[in-house]
C-alpha cells in the first residue's frame, strides 16, 4: 500500500469539522484553530481517470526518487493494479468560518495492490494510530499539506534533545515561598499594642514608638507580608508581639505543596537579627522535622552543638551550628541566608549523592526564633520601653529551590485535585516522576543525571505494531 500527497483544484464540496478519514480510519486533524474534513470526490471518466493517474505516477516517481514505472525491473511496472481510488479533499477554515488565504485542496489516493496484500489495509486500519497516519502523509513531497495537521512550531521539549532522544530536564529555579501562607505563632497587634524602634547615631540612641493593630490595615504587620512582592523602597514587615524571649520563642510555618529540592533559605529583618535561631525541614508535609542549620552566638548552651564544626562526608546530611550572621547590628536590613549545599563534600557530585539528593528536599520549612538580642536594659527603670522595643520582624522569607521530579520533568502543574506534581516525561509517573509507568519496566527505575536520562522502558510502540500487524496476516 502506498499514500500519495498531491494537489487537486477541482471543485469539491467542503463542510468544516475536526475530523478526517480515510477508509473506516477516523483521526483527529486540527491545525492552530482551523478545521478540515476530507471528502471523497466523484470518480471521473475512465479515460481522464487514465491521464490522472499517468501524470500522479510520473509526479510521485520524480518527487519521491522511484523508479521509473516503465522499468520492467520495477514492481510497480506491472504487478500493482488500482480498485477505485479513494480521493479526499482537505481545505484549511481559520476560527470564523473562512478560508485561510494559504488554502490549498491535495488529496490523499490509496493504492490496493492485489493479492494477500491487500489485508494491509485492514492492518492499517485497526492498529496505525492517528500520529501514525498523519506522519506517513507528512512524509510525502508536493504542496502544502503538511501544514493541515501540524499545530503551529511548538517550543522544543526540554526532556528531548532535537532528534528526540531523551535527556534529563529540570523544573525552572523559583522562590518556592512567594505568595504562599505562612503561619505564625506569634502576630503583633491583638490587642494593639505599642512598640519602638531603635535608632543609633554615634553613640546617641533613641526609640521612635508606634502602634501595631491588626484592625487597622495601616497599622497591621500580618504573616502575609512575609512571602509578598518584596519591595526595598516600601518595605511591608511581618511583627511579632513584644519581649517574646527565651525560653519562649516564635515559629513560621511554610508548606511548598509537594516535594521541592531547596538551595537555599533567607531571611530580611526589619528588626534586629535574632541571637539565637534554627532552621528546620520536613519531607512528610509537617508530621516530623529534621534540622537544617542552627544560628547562635551560644552553640552549645542553645543547641548542645559546637561553633563552627567540620562537615566531611560522614556528617554532610546534619545540621551545623554557627555563630555568623548573628550580630546585633545592623539594627535593620540584616540578612540570614543558609544554603543547603554550602560546604557539603559532595555537593560537586550531586547526581551521584543520594545522601545530599535526600538532604535537599523538603515539603515544608519552619523557622524558630529562640532569642532576642538586647541592649541589656529590659531589667532597667524603664523596663517598660525597653521592652517594647524587642520584638521580631521579618520582610521578606524565601524558599529557593526546583520542584522536585529526578530529572524526569520541566515543570510542575496542578492535577485535578490542585495538588503541584511534575508533568513527566521519559515513560515515568508519580508526584515526582520517581516510579515507572505501567508496562516500562524493562529496567528498574533510577534518577536522570547529566549524562543519562535513565529513561523507563518498555514495548516500543513500533514493536506493537509490528506484532498487531503479524496477526493480521502482514509481513
Amino acid at each position: 500500500m502506498s499514500l500519495f500527497l498531491q494537489n487537486n483544484s477541482r471543485g469539491v464540496r467542503t463542510i468544516r469539522s475536526t475530523v478526517c478519514g480515510i477508509g473506516r480510519f477516523r483521526a483527529s486533524a486540527t491545525a492552530s484553530g482551523s478545521f478540515t474534513r476530507a471528502e471523497p470526490l466523484k470518480p471521473l471518466p475512465p479515460e481522464q481517470q487514465q491521464k490522472q493517474h499517468q501524470k500522479e505516477r510520473q509526479e510521485s516517481i520524480r518527487t519521491r526518487g522511484r523508479r521509473a514505472a516503465t522499468d520492467p525491473r520495477s514492481p510497480n511496472h506491472t504487478q500493482r493494479t488500482r480498485e477505485k481510488p479513494i480521493v479526499w479533499v482537505l481545505e484549511e477554515f481559520d476560527r470564523r468560518g473562512k478560508r485561510t488565504p494559504k488554502v490549498s485542496r491535495f488529496c490523499f489516493e490509496v493504492w490496493r495492490p492485489p493479492g494477500p496484500q491487500a489485508a494491509m489495509i485492514g492492518v492499517l486500519v485497526t492498529c496505525v494510530s492517528t500520529l501514525s497516519i498523519l506522519s506517513t502523509a507528512s512524509g510525502a513531497r508536493g504542496g502544502y499539506g503538511m501544514s493541515m495537521f501540524a499545530a503551529q512550531s511548538s517550543p522544543p521539549d526540554p526532556c528531548y534533545d532535537e532528534n528526540g532522544n531523551p535527556r534529563r530536564c529540570i523544573p525552572d529555579f523559583v522562590n518556592s515561598a512567594f505568595g504562599k501562607d505562612v503561619r505564625v505563632s506569634s502576630t503583633c497587634g491583638s490587642p494593639a499594642s505599642r512598640y519602638c524602634v531603635v535608632t543609633e547615631k554615634g553613640e546617641e540612641r533613641s526609640r521612635d514608638c508606634n502602634i501595631c493593630d491588626a484592625g487597622d490595615p495601616k497599622k497591621s504587620h500580618p504573616s502575609a507580608y512575609l512571602t509578598d512582592l518584596n519591595n526595598p523602597h516600601n518595605l511591608s514587615c511581618w511583627q511579632s508581639d513584644n519581649y517574646v524571649q527565651f525560653p519562649q520563642n516564635v515559629t513560621l510555618m511554610l508548606s511548598l505543596g509537594k516535594k521541592f529540592e531547596v538551595t537555599y533559605v533567607s531571611l530580611q529583618f526589619c528588626s534586629p537579627r535574632p541571637e539565637s535561631m534554627a532552621i528546620y525541614k520536613s519531607m512528610d508535609y509537617g508530621k516530623t522535622w529534621v534540622p537544617f542549620q542552627f544560628y547562635s552566638t551560644q552553640c552549645k548552651k542553645m543547641y548542645n552543638k559546637p561553633s563552627k564544626a567540620a562537615i566531611t562526608k560522614q556528617n554532610e546530611q546534619e545540621a551545623i551550628c554557627t555563630d555568623s550572621h548573628t550580630d546585633m547590628q545592623p539594627l535593620t536590613g540584616g540578612l540570614i541566608a543558609f544554603s543547603t549545599l554550602d560546604g557539603r563534600p559532595s555537593a560537586h557530585d550531586f547526581d551521584n549523592s543520594p545522601v545530599l539528593q535526600d538532604w535537599v528536599t523538603a515539603t515544608d520549612i519552619k523557622v524558630t526564633f529562640n532569642r532576642l538580642h538586647t541592649f541589656g536594659d529590659e531589667n532597667e527603670d524603664d523596663s517598660e520601653l525597653a521592652r517594647d522595643s524587642y520584638f521580631y520582624a521579618v520582610s521578606d522569607l524565601q524558599v529557593g529551590g526546583r520542584c522536585k521530579c529526578n530529572g524526569h520533568a520541566s515543570k510542575c502543574v496542578k492535577d485535578r485535585e490542585g495538588n503541584l506534581v511534575c508533568e513527566c516525561k521519559h515513560n515515568t509517573g508519580g508526584p515526582e516522576c520517581d516510579r515507572c509507568k505501567p508496562f516500562h519496566y524493562d529496567r528498574p527505575w533510577q534518577r536522570a543525571t547529566a549524562r543519562e536520562a535513565n529513561e523507563c522502558v518498555g514495548e516500543s510502540s513500533a514493536r506493537a505494531f509490528n506484532k498487531c500487524a503479524q496477526g493480521f496476516g502482514g509481513e
